[in-house]
């Protein structure tokens, strides 16, 4: 009697630590990332450099890279879309000599919410993290 007790209250207790985490789980709707991504967001690179984005409530945006030497190493401007659960960045300008424009990149989103994006692309997972509205 006692061990269907205890099978009871474990069953119980994972029910609702199911229900707690279930929503946190989800990635938001298209629209709903679309409505959080303007603002001011930084992706940290490795060895101290990281990339400062401005996203206007239209998608466009202005991305300065910085080195870890603090010098903008490159500036880029263009377009974020949100669409089936993928990033689409379309670069349109670049300071980066023979670069070439327009580019489109996707990448999938793994996780998001107002503060962070999560985003996996052909170099790897990225996170970008809002640093301002």
């Amino acid at each position: 009697m006692r061990k269907f007790i205890i099978a009871g209250f474990v069953v119980v207790l994972l029910i609702i630590c199911a229900f707690l985490f279930w929503p946190h789980s989800r990635i938001p709707s298209d629209k709903v990332i679309r409505e959080n991504i303007s603002g001011t967001w930084v992706i940290d690179f490795s060895r101290g450099a990281h990339s400062t984005i401005v996203v206007g409530a239209d998608g466009g945006y202005v991305c300065r890279i910085t080195g870890a030497n603090g010098r903008v190493a490159a500036t880029l401007e263009g377009t974020f879309a949100v669409t089936n659960g993928y990033l689409v960045e379309t670069t349109t300008k670049s300071s980066i000599a023979n670069a070439r424009v327009p580019a489109t990149s996707r990448s999938r989103i793994v996780r998001a919410d107002g503060h962070e994006i999560s985003y996996t692309n052909d170099n790897g997972p990225v996170v970008m993290r809002k640093v301002a509205r």
